[in-house]
This record gives structure tokens, sequence and C-alpha cells, in this order.
């Protein structure tokens, strides 16, 4: 599971994740993630977000990285320099608004799955599912002509959530995945304590 959030987009090879269990939003948790993938469920009890900023698992400035796992307190176990331990699952989103000068802060609507390096103008966003431990897991990318992943609202380091939705994000005949995300801002997802959902040791 090392170096989980070093996502596909701009011909960054796949990295590492997590796993677990499978079903909705409580009344307190924004997040939902309904389908199967190769069997497994996503159970999404926590969301966070970053934009990269000198990246070690090399994407440039300015891509924004998001994390959905059936974990709770996810900020606080990429913080930590201990591993987490046990089962985990975890959907990896990378998020990348590209002008004629560059990358650009995103803007609300929808996104078009990358499969490769984008050669073209555009809002594009690749990414992983991955099952497993922090030691063994099984990582499955999105397939070409995956549905759109839709951002509703821009996130802020300022506290401002970035939020989405999705509908049959495609890992082809492994299955989908489809709903919606509300993430916080956490720091440390661009610079990982641990090695198992990061770029960390």
């Amino acid at each position: 599971m090392k170096r989980v959030i070093c996502l596909a987009v701009l011909a960054c090879a796949a990295c590492g994740s997590s796993s677990g269990n499978g079903g909705g939003p409580d009344a307190g948790n924004p997040n939902s993630v309904t389908g199967t993938v190769a069997g497994h469920t996503l159970n999404a009890q926590d969301a966070v977000f970053t934009i990269t900023s000198n990246y070690g698992g090399g994407l440039p400035d300015g891509v924004a990285i998001v994390a959905i796992a059936d974990r709770a307190n996810l900020c606080s176990l990429l913080a930590s320099s201990t591993e987490p331990t046990g089962q985990l699952n975890v959907l990896g989103v990378a998020l990348l608004n590209i002008s004629f000068t560059g990358i650009q802060p995103l803007v609300t609507g929808p996104y078009t799955v990358a499969a490769g390096v984008p050669q073209n103008v555009g809002q594009y966003y690749s990414g992983f599912f991955a099952s497993g431990t922090c030691a063994t897991n099984t990582q499955y990318a999105p397939a070409a002509g995956s549905a759109a992943f839709t951002v509703t609202q821009v996130g802020t380091t300022g506290g401002t959530h970035l939020k989405g939705t999705f509908s049959n994000i495609s890992f082809g005949a492994d299955g989908s995945f489809s709903g919606t995300v509300d993430a916080s801002y956490c720091a440390a997802l661009n610079a990982p304590g641990n090695g198992c959902l990061g770029n960390g040791p």
C-alpha cells in the first residue's frame, strides 16, 4: 500500500492503497459510495482533499487529490507516523484543470477520465480503487469511457470543502462506483507521515 496517492494522471504509475467494508453514509457523514469493484464495496466513512505542492509522488503542483476511505479520521491517519493496521478500502481521485498556460485552479463542472497524459486543454481526472492492507493490496484503475466526476464545490485550504458527484466510474469487468463526496482539506495528504496512504517513508 506504499505511495497510495501517486495517481496515474500525468503518467504517474499507480501506487498504494487500502481496504474494508461497504455501505452508505450515517447521519453525520455526507459521503456515500455505492457499487462494487471486484466484489469489494466502499463504506465511505471520511473524505479528504489536498492541492499538491512539492508533492513527493511525482505529481506537479496544482493537482487536487481526493481520497475517500472506509476509515474515520482519515487526515489523522495520514498525518500519523504509524501506518494503519487491518483491511482498508480507498478510492482516490486526482483532478486536473489544464489551460494553454498550464495547470489552473479547479472549477466546478465535469472532469473527464484521462487515459494517460492529457493532450488537450480541459478538465480531467484519474485515480484508483485499492483494497487490502498497507503491506498487501490490489489496485484497480478507472476504464476509458468512465462517467465524469463532477465538481459541485471547489475546496480551499481555508476550510471550504471540495464537493462532487460521480455516477458509474467504471473499472471494466471488475465493476463500478457511484456516489457523492464532501471532502475536508487535509495538508497531510500532500505530505503523509507514513507510507501506507501516501508517499511517506
